[in-house]
């Protein structure tokens, strides 16, 4: 396999995919059951129908599974206003961890919007619960909770949120921490 850049990579076990596998692993390991879809949405682009080729594929997946309740989109951010890869991380018990945050949309839309429009405002609860309680836990491990008027397939779930975990600054191995403090914030936060 060759690495492209950091996220980029013909592995999957080296990009948002592994971060996802790892994410999925200490939320088992929490005693929260998993259900990991690593279907590659991205093999045209992204303005060619990302959104509606992974929403095919969640309305599947509810379909052979209905006790799905919580739907977490993984990503990794692109920002080229970033300059600096020290501020971008956070360290905890002395190893560099990525830092996150929660994309929630709205639904509006650019033009008129969605017809079926997100429970932002729930989903936008919960992704406070899990900020807060991050910042609580590990300060300055969550940016704050971001809106835009985009839907991310929000609508499905009032549980559905989308994480950027690092940016094109963090390396894989940041990332994939991030997973470990993610597990054990949201299974708190799932649990209340």
């Amino acid at each position: 396999y060759k690495a492209i850049a950091a996220f980029r990579s013909n592995d999957p076990g080296q990009t948002v995919v592994g971060v996802g596998e790892e994410l999925a692993r200490q939320l088992q390991a929490r005693n929260i059951p998993v259900f990991h879809d690593k279907t590659d949405h991205e093999i045209y682009t992204w303005k060619s129908g990302l959104y509606p080729r992974s929403l095919e594929t969640i309305q599947k997946r509810r379909k052979e599974h209905e006790s799905l309740k919580i739907f977490l989109d993984i990503h990794r951010n692109y920002n080229e206003s970033l300059k600096d890869p020290d501020k971008e991380v956070v360290i905890i018990d002395g190893e560099r961890v990525a830092k996150f945050f929660v994309l929630i949309g709205t639904g509006q839309g650019v033009s008129g919007g969605f017809d079926q429009k997100p429970k932002w405002r729930e989903n936008y609860q919960f992704a406070l619960k899990i900020t807060n309680l991050a910042n609580e836990k590990y300060p300055g491990l969550a940016s704050k909770v971001m809106t835009r008027s985009g839907r991310y397939n929000q609508h499905i779930s009032n549980r559905a949120i989308l994480i950027e975990v690092g940016n094109h600054l963090t390396t894989y191995s940041e990332a994939k921490r991030t997973a470990k403090y993610l597990a054990e914030i949201l299974s708190e936060v799932i649990e209340k």
